[in-house]
């Protein structure tokens, strides 16, 4: 009897999970037809997946341009699409396509579009990266304007025209990078975008020969001679955002004109590396280190995170690095012999100075504050420090300039 009633119980769960199954595959529909503009338009397919949320766009040829608003709009344009699938064939993406839909959060364009129309992806707040494939050669007017999750953007080397207003309106963009093959930006293609940090593959030369249209960006604080290191033979593609080898810009400086090398990574980690001395830096228009721009909120310095000094350079100018606001830890080597005047002035979040437990010529206290080896002058306390009272070792005869500049917490010196 018990085994009958175990039979019973099996048959009803089997049934019960069945019909939930059925009822699961009867509400997952497909939706699909043509959105292509040549012909009566069946050179491209769409097709809309309500269980996975998928909009696949298939075929070959150019996408059918969209309105705004009533009949014209996308055919797809009331549906929930979390996430979007371009097959590769496709070569422009209609204006207003995918206007004001805001599911998607990625989008991948495959090497086939060479072409992105008039708001295609207006509005879309949601999208946070956008991969640009290696066929496109122009972004149209207000394409992605006000697209304000868009936090990084990489222009490859095959676009040649960023159209008006392309970017507007894009709030949350941190840094754009420009390949080399770019020839225009026009009017207002940026506006209005916050503090962006432009970096580019083009040199001094090439980059003035880029025509740039009107509007409030100004497009003078692009940090220039941008190094990529190519692995492949192929310039653009070692542009891309993925190769692990992606540096912001290296260049050489240093007392002897090109002595010493330094390096932005896409952590903002800056290194500085070579043998010998580094020149001394100044306020003034001109004397500013090469890391930093002339324009605040756009300047390369104030996103540095971390400074890394490799063991053989022999000094630390004047002002290195002032104003490096976001700066949180610096490594200094045991082959600094120097290092100069208001090195850290302006850097209000530092945290952490390491000294190689070998120097002769420095060390840090158990407070993590700067000294000379033999402790006669301080030259730095962390102004992140959260004590109120510090006690300086006595055999402290002078301090540094600013060498208490920004420590707000401290309020007694002992």
């Amino acid at each position: 009897m018990k085994r009958s009633k175990t039979k019973v119980l099996f048959w009803i769960l089997a049934i019960f999970v069945l019909a939930s199954l059925c009822a699961a595959m009867a509400n997952a529909e497909t939706f699909s037809g043509s959105c292509g503009a040549e012909g009566d338009g069946t050179n491209l397919r769409w097709e809309y997946d309500s269980e996975t949320k998928t909009l696949t766009i298939s075929g070959t040829g150019e996408m059918k341009d969209y309105t705004d608003y009533g009949n014209s709009r996308a055919p797809w344009y009331s549906y929930n699409i979390n996430f979007l699938v371009f097959e590769e064939g496709l070569t422009r993406i209609g204006n207003n396509a995918f206007r004001g839909m805001g599911g998607f959060q990625n989008v991948i364009f495959p090497d086939s579009v060479d072409s992105i129309g008039k708001y295609a992806f207006a509005y879309d707040s949601k999208i946070k990266s956008i991969q640009l494939g290696n066929g496109i050669s122009c972004v149209e007017e207000y394409a992605f304007s006000r697209c304000i999750g868009l936090t990084n953007l990489l222009i490859p080397c095959n676009v040649v025209s960023i159209e008006t207003s392309a970017f507007e309106n894009c709030s949350s963009l941190d840094t754009v990078h420009f390949g080399n093959g770019l020839q225009s930006i026009e009017t207002n293609a940026f506006n209005y975008t916050g503090s962006v940090l432009f970096t580019t593959c083009l040199t001094d030369e090439q980059w003035g020969q880029v025509q740039k249209g009107s509007g409030a960006t100004n497009y003078n604080t692009v940090y220039m001679d941008c190094h990529v290191p190519n692995t492949s033979g192929n310039a653009c593609a070692v542009c891309g955002a993925e190769n692990p080898n992606f540096a912001i810009t290296t260049q050489s400086f240093g007392s002897q004109g090109d002595n010493l090398t330094w390096t932005v990574d896409r952590d903002y980690t800056l290194t500085i590396s070579g043998e010998g001395r580094m020149q001394n830096f100044s306020t003034a228009m001109g004397g500013f280190p090469p890391w930093r721009s002339y324009t605040s909120g756009n300047s390369l310095s104030e996103r540095i995170k971390r400074v890394v000094v490799e063991n053989g350079v022999a000094n630390i100018g004047n002002g290195a690095f002032m104003c490096c606001k976001e700066l949180e830890t610096v490594s200094i080597p045991e082959s600094v012999e120097q290092i100069g005047s208001l090195v850290f002035m302006e850097c209000p979040k530092l945290q952490s100075i390491i000294v190689d437990p070998n120097s002769m010529y420095y060390l840090v206290d158990e407070r993590g504050c700067l000294l000379n080896y033999n402790k006669t002058v301080l030259i730095r306390y962390l102004p992140t420090d959260t004590h109120t009272t510090y006690e300086v070792p006595s055999t402290v005869v002078s301090y540094a300039e600013g060498a208490f500049e920004n420590c707000a917490r401290l309020e007694e010196i002992v």
